[in-house]
C-alpha cells in the first residue's frame, strides 16, 4: 500500500510539472558544458583572442551550449595550463587556429572540422587565420567577431559530428562580406532547429566519449 501511494505521489508531481511548466519551458535547458581546448599557432594578441572567445561563447550560449575555455599559447614563455599537453578527455574539444598557406587566404570556409565519417564524430577543428584577417579587411569588420563566429560554427560541425552546412544562419557554407556588413542577427546564429539538434546530439553523447564519469576532472576556466 505505501509502496502504491508513492507512485501515485510521483505520478501527481509530474502531472503537476506538466501543467505549470509548457513543453518549450522545459526543453530550455543548458546541457553540460563543454571544455574546449584553444591552441594559438599564430600568436593572436591577448585581448583580440578573449573577445573572440567572448563573442564565441555568446552565440553557443544563445543554442543552449556552455562552453569553457582553455587557451594554449604557441610561443611558451610563460606558464601554461597542464592539460594543454594531455590528449582529449571526456566532453572535450579542440580548436586549433593556424595562419593558413597564403594562395588560400581568399578562400572560404574560414575552418575545417576533422571528422570520422564513418561513425560520425569529431573533436578537432581548425581555424585558418589568413582567411579571417582577409575577410574581416575587406569587410572592413572587427576581426575578433569574425574569428568568434567562426570558432562557434567549427565548435557546431564538432557537436552534431557532421560537416553539412545549412541554407541560412550561423551554419551556412559560405558567409560573404554583404552578410557580415549588413549583420542581421538571424545570419550569426544557430537556427530554433540547429539548436535543438546540438542540444539532442550533446544529451545523445552526440560526437563526444560518453558522459558517465561519477567525478568529472576540475576545468580551468578563462
Amino acid at each position: 500500500m505505501r509502496v502504491a501511494g508513492l507512485i501515485r505521489s510521483i505520478a501527481a508531481i509530474w502531472v503537476l510539472v506538466a501543467v505549470c511548466f509548457p513543453a518549450g519551458a522545459r526543453s530550455a535547458v543548458i546541457i553540460d558544458s563543454i571544455l574546449v581546448r584553444v591552441y594559438d599557432n599564430v600568436g593572436i594578441v591577448t585581448a583580440d583572442l578573449n573577445d573572440a572567445l567572448k563573442h564565441s561563447r555568446e552565440i553557443l550560449r544563445r543554442a543552449e551550449v556552455s562552453v569553457d575555455w582553455v587557451q594554449c599559447p604557441a610561443r611558451r614563455t610563460g606558464s601554461v595550463p597542464a592539460i594543454c599537453d594531455t590528449s582529449p578527455g571526456n566532453s572535450e574539444m579542440v580548436v586549433r587556429l593556424i595562419e593558413g598557406a597564403e594562395k588560400d587566404r581568399d578562400k572560404r570556409p574560414l575552418g575545417q572540422p576533422l571528422l570520422d565519417r564513418s561513425r560520425g564524430t569529431g573533436v578537432f577543428a581548425t581555424v585558418f587565420m589568413n582567411r579571417v584577417d582577409r575577410f574581416a579587411e575587406v569587410a572592413q569588420y572587427s576581426r575578433s567577431v569574425v574569428l568568434g563566429r567562426a570558432i562557434a560554427h567549427e565548435i557546431g560541425h564538432l557537436i552534431l559530428g557532421t560537416d553539412e552546412h545549412s541554407a541560412t544562419g550561423l551554419m551556412r557554407e559560405v558567409w560573404t562580406v554583404e552578410q557580415l556588413v549588413r549583420n542581421r542577427s538571424e545570419d550569426w546564429q544557430f537556427s530554433p532547429a540547429q539548436t535543438f539538434e546540438l542540444r539532442s546530439a550533446w544529451l545523445a553523447g552526440g560526437s563526444l566519449a560518453s558522459k558517465s564519469q561519477a567525478t568529472p576532472p576540475k576545468r580551468p576556466r578563462t
